[in-house]
């Protein structure tokens, strides 16, 4: 009786949110709370603005631009909402647990403890639910592996619950993260999603996003757009009082022998995009593999020297020789280090982030994918946390390579670091645009000068990959209403992976003119 209460209370919620800003509460209203929380850092005008919109409801999303500080606004809107008497949970990537421990810090102070990781398993994280900290954080795959812990307390007491990176959950009930979630959405007290981008590839993934905050809301695809906005605030890039990133697409030309193995595979890829398949999830099951070949052919074609692909006769003579994106991204990155200037390096693939860390020794590379753990434990020498550490602070450390998919969300490097090279990229929005924020954030001087530089091989899927950023991307920012959201570079004369049916339709039109 009393979820069903409280389902009929978010439907009445739900249908006055997004109209006139009558039951606002007053900004002074506001302060006080969190002074009575223990709240002690002074917010942005527009992240109280932000928090002054989401109080007035029972759930909402903060999709404000990566590096808009998101999680302040959370924890602002968490403390004047309950005075932090009432625990939460935070659902977020493993490598996002180390900036919420930070923030909570900031924002508190000694006012709140550390916040619990549960990890461990079943047993374990049922045994730390016990102790009743005031924020537990757990990440997507363990909720999606043990829910059964978490799911008991949130059904036994009331809690607060956020989802981090919300993006994460887009597959819904098809996903095994978005399918723990969605079972408990009609639990938490108050809820609350976090996204610098929300939709990377497209409006359907918002759909889990606002089933989560509103399961008594039945929407569609071509509805969700104007009913998200109703419950969520954003803060765009201009807002934020920093230089626009000067992002430069520089051509780099394949060896023939690099050329010739890449025509090569790319007959294979025409030869599976020629095979008519009504079902678009199969169709990309079937691609994916060759897209992804391609990718690495076209940037370091070493990388498939241990598929099938290392038995054709053209593939020995492009392995043999060092990329030419290769080469010139340890170019860039030794004259950068000489002017002592720090720069990241990205990559979507592990032997390319480690060739790099290896090539890049004579500047003090470091590097980190997804075989380097988060920890608790600063000191640890090898972990996530002791490799940024050692990129921010010590001089002799001049490159970090880095790969997206394990490095593009919950770390700032713009404190110090302000160019980044991309050897290659995938379809992968959410990728590309968090990752290039990591170096253009809240925090930069107005006057500071950030550059982003890509790299690309011409008449390639490089040239696919960047159209389908940009069509990916113009499409959040018109469901955003963002207009600074843009992903189009200036050529520059001297550019699993997010890969869509849409992708490969656009891939069919470079192949298949």
């Amino acid at each position: 009786a009393k979820l069903v209460a409280e389902s009929l209370q978010r439907e009445e919620a739900w249908k006055t949110a997004g109209t006139a800003a009558t039951n606002l509460m007053s900004l002074g209203d506001i302060s006080a709370r969190l002074r009575n929380a223990g709240f002690v850092r002074e917010l942005r005008p527009f992240q109280l603005r932000n928090v002054q919109r989401l109080l007035g409801l029972p759930a909402g999303a903060t999709f404000s631009v990566p590096g808009a500080g998101k999680t302040a606004e959370a924890l602002a809107w968490y403390a004047a909402k309950c005075t932090c008497e009432i625990p939460a949970v935070v659902v977020a990537p493993k490598n996002a647990f180390a900036s919420w421990e930070d923030e909570i810090l900031k924002c508190f102070g000694g006012a709140m403890h550390p916040p619990v990781r549960l990890t461990g398993g079943s047993d374990a994280i049922g045994t730390l639910l016990q102790r009743q900290y005031t924020i537990s954080l757990i990440s997507y795959q363990q909720f999606a592996r043990t829910p059964r812990p978490l799911s008991d307390e949130l059904a036994k007491s009331p809690h607060f619950m956020f989802l981090d990176e919300s993006h994460r959950m887009k597959a819904g009930v098809d996903g095994a993260a978005g399918g723990a979630i969605l079972a408990v959405s009609h639990l938490p007290l108050g809820k609350l999603v976090l996204s610098g981008t929300p939709m990377p590839n497209g409006r359907r993934d918002l759909i889990p996003q606002l089933q989560f905050l509103y399961p008594e809301v039945r929407v569609s695809e071509e509805s969700v757009a104007t009913e998200i906005r109703r419950v969520s605030v954003r803060t765009r890039k201009s807002e934020l009082g920093l230089r626009p990133p000067t992002v430069l697409a520089i051509p780099v030309p394949m060896s023939p022998s690099q050329r010739m193995l890449y025509d090569t595979l790319t007959s294979e890829l025409v030869l599976k995009l020629r095979v008519p398949d009504p079902n678009a999830r199969r169709r990309v099951r079937r691609c994916a593999g060759s897209v992804m070949r391609l990718l690495e052919a076209a940037s370091n074609p070493t990388l498939l020297a241990n598929s099938e692909v290392s038995e054709l006769s053209c593939f020995a003579a492009a392995a043999a020789e060092t990329s030419h994106k290769l080469a010139l991204t340890s170019s860039i990155a030794r004259r950068l280090a000489k002017q002592g200037k720090k720069v990241v390096i990205w990559s979507s693939f592990v032997g390319t982030v480690r060739y790099l860390y290896e090539a890049l020794q004579d500047v003090g590379a470091t590097y980190i994918d997804g075989s380097v753990e988060t920890s608790e434990d600063e000191t640890l020498e090898d972990s996530r946390e002791a490799r940024i550490r050692h990129f921010l602070c010590d001089p002799a450390c001049s490159v970090l390579v880095a790969n997206p998919a394990a490095c593009s969300e919950g770390i700032s490097l713009h404190t110090i670091c302000h160019h980044a090279i991309y050897v290659d990229r995938t379809y992968n929005a959410a990728h590309f645009l968090q990752s290039e924020d990591r170096i253009h954030r809240l925090g930069l001087p107005p006057d500071q000068r950030t550059f982003i530089l890509l790299l690309q091989s011409p008449d390639s899927i490089d040239a696919s990959v960047q159209r389908r950023l940009q069509a990916k991307v113009q499409e959040m920012s018109a469901v955003l209403e963002d207009p600074d959201l843009r992903v189009e570079p200036i050529l520059f004369d001297d550019e699993t992976s997010g890969l869509t049916a849409a992708d490969l339709d656009d891939l069919k039109a470079v192949l298949l003119p």
